[in-house]
């Protein structure tokens, strides 16, 4: 079953734009997902969504301005090394930490599924190394959008 979560390099535009194509089920098979009898595949993330009160900043200018935009933490239950690398070469250009994506999820407090552009941000060592492993692969892999602003 193809769960709503979608995920696209870059930015794209309002609309709907998010076709089943981008569902996370649909990414690519990686080789160790089938090495290990076929009982690895990709799955949806739980997520949260967080939209914190926007922040007002003062500049040097005198001007107050908002900051913020929604934040989207998601969390993939099991990912192999080599799902691990795809979504890092996929998605952050393989060097990058930190890119412009555009994702749809499930928003538990307002009950629907929405579609933002985001900076997504790649773990650090920090967080990534002090992962749970079991089976040669990572338990709750976690990638968090910033900055979000709702497309649809």
């Amino acid at each position: 079953m193809i769960s709503g979560y979608r995920w696209a390099d870059g930015t794209l535009g309002a609309g709907g734009i998010l076709d089943v194509t981008y569902a996370i089920e649909n990414f690519t098979v990686q080789t160790d997902m089938t090495a290990r009898g076929g009982g690895v595949s990709w799955v949806q993330p739980s997520s949260v969504v967080v939209t914190p009160a926007v922040q007002l900043l003062d500049s040097l200018d005198g001007t107050r301005d908002g900051y913020g935009g929604a934040v989207i933490d998601w969390a993939f239950r099991y990912l192999s090394p080599d799902m691990v690398k795809y979504l890092r070469d996929t998605f952050f250009n393989s060097t990058d930490y930190s890119r412009a994506n555009t994702i749809r999820t499930w928003n538990r407090q307002t009950g629907l599924w929405e579609e933002y552009t985001a900076t997504a941000l790649w773990p650090t060592f920090e967080i990534s190394g002090g992962l749970e492993r079991r089976g040669g692969g990572f338990i709750d892999w976690p990638i968090r959008f910033i900055k979000g602003t709702k497309i649809a």
